[in-house]
């Protein structure tokens, strides 16, 4: 490679020449960049730039020295006569010299460097007052390659980087996940752009990688939830429901030149495996479009159940994995009874999961094991702990601290407390056992805060005080969010436009109705054809308040009025049943 000399005046360098006024170099040193580093010029950023710095000298009497960045060849192993000298930045008078790409590589050119090459270099500056010149001791070392192919920077857009969890449902092939990125620009238009998705583990190493979409031309990439999930199973990411802490970039390529986007996104995933319960046994039959989601347990990984209404006449229970049967578009899995084998699981050939007799079942599938449970002895809710007349002992709760189930996965109990202590709610008359099996009692207890509710790592519940009578309520229609609530039971009203003597829609002014027990509250009013009514737990609006949810249930969301039948005026029973979620005008 032939290279041209540049003339400059010849330092002996980390020697002072003294010609009068001398230079203190006790300081003197090189900073950076670091010593072996290197850039590959990118055709793309011309304007890009390489800055060599360094400390200043210490100057003589009055004269601020200049400085002058030298290089030569590395093999060289001096540099007496260098190959580039060229003025620091403001005239010579500052402690950098700055260097554009493209005034980099048309040095190299001149000096017959061909486009794509390395050169190997060491650098150091000469500083001159005029009378005296000085160097640094030593070098550094430092690598270009000149320019060929190149590639713009870009930016990742979505998704952002987060330590928030992203749910997928490994099994879905209409869900995605969507990636995408500002576009780079080619330094060469004959050498088009091209892209490919990197995904990494915590440290960097790389765990697989996709060409973008559009055979790697869009800055976009669209994987579906299953080949995503499918990449991480095939890479060591088995366990579903373990949380997989990601980081992911692009990578632009235009001819030889790979351009990595700017930043490296954090992007946390989990497999949230979605399991279903479906058949003419439950309560929204064998339409899978309503199936009832099931509670992913938080004991044993690959296990869901719910607390559920069955019938025996129903035709049986099966298991989903999606809101549709197989063959669909998402893919879907069910499951029923391996025939001949009660108790366990099978997806081909399978039988409907007979229902033994009409009751509230705690239903249990459970992958992992193949196994599922449908069992009466824990489809039942009770408060336990010294809050509680009942105290400590699960054997004793059932039927006296018991809530009853308003709907799938809804306990309410209007229970007695003591006033102060803690208590749990249990589903079972024994306490669980830590390595027992799936189908064993389940506790639940205080989460992060009041109103959480947690089967693992759970707190017991602080007991209401003061003493009394309480609505107590155990809430998992969120399966992921399990939720507790206590308020006061003290009194119940009927409010509205239907009372007869008494003000319409006034709670202070309205009757109250008198506890019968377990949950039952009755009484006897005369009530005016066609008109409307709620019941109300306070004496004022705020309070719990239940409307109709047609068919003689009740509901507390806000819903319709509670409709006294046409004709009239004339006296009614009223009965509310907050355990079972029912009422009856009779």
């Amino acid at each position: 490679m032939a290279l041209l000399m540049v003339g400059c005046r010849k330092a002996d360098l980390a020697k002072i020449v003294s010609e009068g006024e001398g230079l203190d170099g006790t300081s003197f040193l090189l900073s950076g960049p670091r010593n072996g580093d290197s850039v590959r010029l990118n055709a793309a950023t011309p304007n890009e730039t390489v800055v060599f710095t360094w400390n200043p000298v210490t100057p003589g009497v009055e004269t601020e020295p200049t400085y002058t960045w030298v290089a030569n060849l590395k093999s060289a192993g001096n540099l007496d006569a260098p190959i580039i000298a060229l003025p620091a930045d403001d005239g010579g008078k500052a402690t950098r010299a700055t260097l554009t790409y493209k005034r980099m590589d048309d040095i190299l050119a001149a000096r017959g460097v061909p486009p794509g090459a390395r050169i190997d270099l060491i650098w150091s500056v000469v500083a001159d007052n005029g009378s005296a010149t000085l160097s640094p001791a030593g070098f550094y070392g430092f690598s270009f390659i000149r320019f060929n192919d190149g590639a713009s920077p870009f930016y990742l857009l979505q998704p952002s980087s987060s330590t928030e969890t992203v749910e997928i449902e490994p099994g879905s092939t209409t869900a995605s996940l969507q990636f995408n990125w500002t576009r780079s620009v080619p330094a060469k238009s004959t050498q088009p752009v091209s892209y490919r998705l990197w995904i990494y583990d915590t440290s960097m190493a790389p765990i697989f990688s996709i060409p973008s979409d559009n055979n790697g031309v869009d800055s976009l990439v669209t994987i579906t939830y299953k080949a995503f999930s499918d990449s991480l199973i095939k890479y060591g990411f088995t366990t579903l429901s373990d949380l997989v802490w990601l980081k992911w970039n692009v990578v632009a390529t235009s001819g030889t030149w790979n351009q990595t986007s700017a930043f490296t996104n954090h992007l946390n995933i989990l497999r949230e495996v979605k399991i279903y319960l479906v058949g003419g046994s439950t309560p929204i039959g064998w339409e899978p479009a309503n199936a009832l989601q099931m509670i992913p347990d938080e004991t044993f990984s690959g296990a869901y159940y719910t607390y559920v209404y069955l019938n025996a006449g129903g035709g049986g229970i099966k298991f989903l994995n999606q809101k549709e049967w197989p063959g669909g578009p998402l893919n879907a899995t069910d499951w029923g009874m391996k025939p001949g084998s009660p108790g366990e699981l099978a997806a081909d050939g399978e039988d409907n999961i007979p229902v033994p007799a009409d009751g509230v079942y705690r239903v249990t599938f459970d992958l992992s094991g193949m196994k599922y449970y449908v069992q009466e002895e824990h489809g039942r809710m009770a408060t336990v702990g010294d809050a509680t007349p009942a105290s400590w002992d699960p054997g004793s709760v059932f039927p006296s601290q018991a809530l009853g189930l308003v709907e799938t996965n809804f306990f309410l109990g209007i229970l007695d407390f003591n006033g102060g202590g803690n208590f749990k709610l249990i589903d079972g008359a024994f306490w669980p056992d830590g390595g027992g099996p799936v189908s064993q009692t389940k506790d639940y207890g205080r989460g992060a805060s009041d109103g959480v509710l947690k089967e693992q790592g759970e707190d017991n519940i602080a007991g209401p005080v003061p003493g009394g009578r309480y609505r107590i309520v155990w809430d998992g229609r969120d399966v992921k969010n399990l939720k507790y609530d206590i308020s006061p039971a003290s009194e119940m009203r009927v409010v509205g436009n239907a009372i007869v003597g008494t003000p319409d829609w006034s709670p202070g002014e309205s009757p109250q109705m008198t506890y019968q027990g377990n949950g039952v509250w009755k009484i006897t009013l005369t009530l005016r054809g066609g008109a409307e009514f709620k019941f109300l737990s306070g004496d004022a609006w705020g309070a719990l308040d239940y409307e109709d949810a047609g068919g003689g249930k009740i509901r507390f969301d806000g819903s319709s009025n509670f409709i006294v039948p046409a004709g009239a005026d004339r006296s009614y029973t009223i009965t509310l049943n907050e355990h079972t979620g029912t009422y009856t005008l009779e």
